[in-house]
């Protein structure tokens, strides 16, 4: 008879388990897909972008993360990624079934109780990377991105961006800024990273560049290990005024 208690309670255990952990999974959850994905392990060269957000000095994951971004006019498409890249779970929200408002300030916001706040190893805003990429969805040579930020936000200045990305195979040499009007290319960071898959960030002030409002590009320079070919990454992104701190 114990034996028979302790059987139903482990079952009731995995039960609840099984099901806790199917809650937990990438799916659909009305206007956008989120949860916990398997990520599939990819061999090929090449670099891959993470995120590219506007510094916002928010840490704590609040009831309802809001993110906003300008969409800039001339792009019909948007694809919101939101992804955990601090390595601590494989947390993925995308497929976000919303009308964006071209030229103009969108937000997008989501449940945390859903899944973000059930995590077994906790994260924060800063572990979460955004990548809001406009016209084409997926990987690309040149990629399109619409800088987004978590709000409300205490920077209400200066406009540092923040990118992530990753490297798989490959070995990064510099990265530099081509100027908009002279096409001038400037070395902002040399690197040399030759390990099989690197995850690094870079930041990059706006104040101190003297970016002026518009669009701005972010070249990466490298070479595959797998097999010496030349790797270049673009980066073309929108620099904005500061109505993007403003209450919406």
């Amino acid at each position: 008879m114990q034996f028979l208690k302790y059987g139903l309670l482990t079952l009731l255990t995995l039960i609840s388990l099984g099901l806790f952990a199917n809650e937990l999974k990438y799916q659909n959850r009305g206007n956008y897909h989120e949860g916990l994905r398997s990520i599939p392990v990819n061999a090929k060269h090449g670099i891959e972008l993470l995120n590219l957000q506007i510094r916002s000095n928010n840490t704590e994951i609040p009831e309802y993360p809001k993110i906003r971004f300008f969409h800039p006019k001339g792009y019909e498409k948007v694809y919101l990624n939101i992804r955990d890249i601090s390595g601590l779970s494989y947390y993925w929200l995308d497929k976000v079934k919303k009308e964006w408002i071209s030229d103009s300030i969108n937000d997008f916001s989501w449940p945390s109780s859903e899944v973000l706040k059930k995590l077994e190893n906790p994260i924060s805003l800063e572990d979460i990377g955004i990548v809001v990429r406009l016209g084409k969805e997926g990987k690309n040579p040149e990629e399109i991105i619409a800088p987004a930020m978590f709000t409300p936000t205490q920077e209400k200045h200066n406009r540092v961006y923040i990118f992530n990305f990753i490297s798989r195979h490959a070995a990064i040499l510099s990265l530099y800024y081509i100027d908009p009007r002279t096409k001038k290319q400037t070395i902002l960071q040399k690197k040399r990273r030759v390990q099989g898959k690197v995850n690094f960030a870079f930041e990059l002030d706006s104040k101190k560049l003297g970016l002026a409002i518009g669009w701005h590009t972010l070249g990466i320079h490298g070479y595959s290990t797998l097999d010496n070919s030349e790797i270049r990454k673009l980066i073309k992104f929108y620099h904005g005024a500061n109505a993007m701190n403003q209450p919406k």
